[in-house]
């Protein structure tokens, strides 16, 4: 099983995600600047991609399963933050450029 199939598996139905910021600016909020560009390698379903979309941030959101990707884009939709997230897939494993 390759991985974009493996973890397609796993996202298909998990629960919506809901937006986190990473584990280390916990807390550190009020230091990052206003917005800006943001990469999010890895990103599975989004929850860090969303966090930073509502603090501002225009979003590059990479990751190997077409299932997260687009669940991340629906959610990015629903919470009127789709002009600020641009989910690609990558399969950084494999040395596959973006698309």
């Amino acid at each position: 099983m390759d991985d974009g199939t493996r973890w397609d598996a796993r996202y298909r139905d998990a629960p919506d995600p809901v937006p986190r910021a990473p584990d280390g600016l916990t807390g550190l909020e009020d230091a990052l600047p206003d917005g800006g560009p943001a990469l999010d390698v890895a990103c599975g379903l989004g929850v860090v991609t969303l966090w930073a979309a509502q603090h501002g941030f225009a979003v590059d959101a990479l990751d190997v399963s077409p299932v997260a990707l687009a669940r991340l884009r629906s959610r990015a939709a629903a919470l009127g933050l789709a002009g600020l997230v641009r989910a690609r897939r990558a399969d950084l494993t494999g040395g596959c450029p973006a698309t």
